[in-house]
């Protein structure tokens, strides 16, 4: 099985997403400090809705990120994990138990269970669209009837069981990551969901045990993660992001994407307020003309007005998402967003609403060598895969139990369920 290893010395960590690509040079030689040597930007190019659909413009885009950030690092990097929204995944949760026979658990019963759960479990419409399994997540284990155990070893037991978070992807669409970042002469050492990678600098162990959502909103794909037990029991991707909301602005003001990407990031905002209509604002030169009658200014009250549709949709689907019936007795009270959507103003106050629920902004937890002005919402993935890699301990040993007896039973399988995923590609 390939796994996602902790890797030691310099590396690369490179964000696809829909709207732009960011790569973070680290060194991670002393894991206690893990530091930024470099960060570069470019704008996506090549993909769409999460899927590459140009190859030859998404891998110079990629390789210009990368470029920029060994400029700034002054030096090169050879290994790289990859942080992506794309790919259609979709997991499944389920159960394991093997038998112990009243002797302390040691690693290989663990690696029994994971090794087990590593098999290949088949997804409906499978034959339609060919899925491939990338890794499988521990949420918490159960010695005999005790549930809710983090490190079962030297437990005496009869039974051991676990629940873990089996996770596929597109094969088709990692295929199409893969190459575009191997034509860049790079060894991908990994690859996580977005929303996944953004959990490990956003939300905190406390959230993770009593039950949270994690709502990561990108340009084109939203990912939804609940938590519960210490880990993720779900994790879905949505085909709603903040560039819905550019679109629907650039189509009312009559002006490309660009013009309206400024006015929404200028004075936008999920609610409206009474000074609103009092409030206006000079358009860009590519905005004057179109529906507007010729004014050069609109106010504030227009812009809220064009963007609340688009948000009541996103957020409808986001609580239909959270109370499904399998999914409601996980997801909790608490709610964090992070993402490049999540600097709308108004948001915290839009979704407490919209909700009915406890909701957070979740600013990504900082590393050393990128300054706090420069760590924004839209950083959560690349700086929670950095945090990650860097770690130590995120390795399972390989192993089994001999004849070990193991039973399955799959659970929440009457909804789709799909999400994040951690992988090695060998060199």
């Amino acid at each position: 099985m390939r796994t996602l290893r902790s890797h030691r010395g310099l590396y690369g960590v490179l964000d696809v997403g829909s709207s732009k690509i960011t790569c973070l040079v680290v060194n991670a030689t002393n894991p206690r400090l893990p530091k930024i040597l470099g960060m570069g930007h470019r704008a996506s190019k090549g993909l769409r809705g999460g899927e590459i659909v140009d190859m030859d413009a998404a891998q110079d885009a990629i390789l210009a990120a990368i470029t920029d950030a060994e400029d700034a690092a002054g030096l090169t990097i050879e290994d790289v994990f990859l942080t992506y929204a794309g790919g259609k995944p979709r997991s499944q949760l389920i159960d394991l138990e093997i038998e112990v026979g009243g002797h302390a658990v040691i690693a290989p019963h663990i690696n029994a269970l994971l090794n087990y759960a590593a098999q290949e479990l088949p997804f409906e419409q499978e034959s339609v669209r060919p899925m491939q399994r990338i890794h499988t997540l521990p949420v918490d284990y159960r010695v005999d009837r005790n549930h809710g155990i983090r490190d079962p070893r030297g437990m005496t037991a009869f039974h051991l069981g676990s629940r873990l978070l089996a996770v596929s992807l597109s094969r088709s669409s990692l295929d199409h990551l893969v190459d575009a970042v191997d034509k860049c002469h790079l060894t991908i050492r990994g690859v996580m969901i977005g929303g996944l990678a953004s959990h490990h600098a956003v939300v905190t162990e406390e959230e993770m045990q009593l039950g949270a959502c994690l709502v990561e909103i990108g340009a084109s794909v939203s990912t939804l993660v609940v938590f519960n037990g210490g880990g993720p029991v779900h994790v879905e991707t949505m085909p709603v992001g903040s560039d819905h909301l550019t679109r629907d602005l650039a189509a009312a003001l009559n002006c490309n994407t660009a013009a309206a990407e400024r006015i929404k990031t200028l004075y936008g905002s999920a609610l409206s307020n009474p000074s609103d209509s009092d409030r206006e604002i000079r358009l860009p030169r590519e905005a004057m003309d179109g529906g507007l009658v010729g004014s050069d200014r609109i106010t504030r009250s227009l812009v809220v007005g064009v963007l609340q549709p688009r948000l009541d949709e996103m957020f409808g689907l986001i609580r239909q998402r959270m109370e499904h019936p399998n999914l409601r007795k996980f997801a909790g009270r608490r709610v964090i967003f992070t993402g490049g959507g999540a600097n709308l103003t108004g948001l915290r106050d839009y979704a407490t609403l919209a909700l009915d629920r406890q909701i957070r902004i979740g600013r990504p937890r900082e590393m050393a060598g990128l300054p706090a002005s420069h760590i924004g919402f839209e950083l959560s993935a690349a700086l929670g895969l950095a945090h990650f890699a860097a770690a130590p301990g995120q390795t399972a040993a390989n192993g089994s139990v001999g004849s070990a007896h193991l039973q399955r039973k799959s659970i929440l399988q009457s909804i789709p369920l799909v999400g994040g995923l951690f992988n090695k590609r060998a060199a």
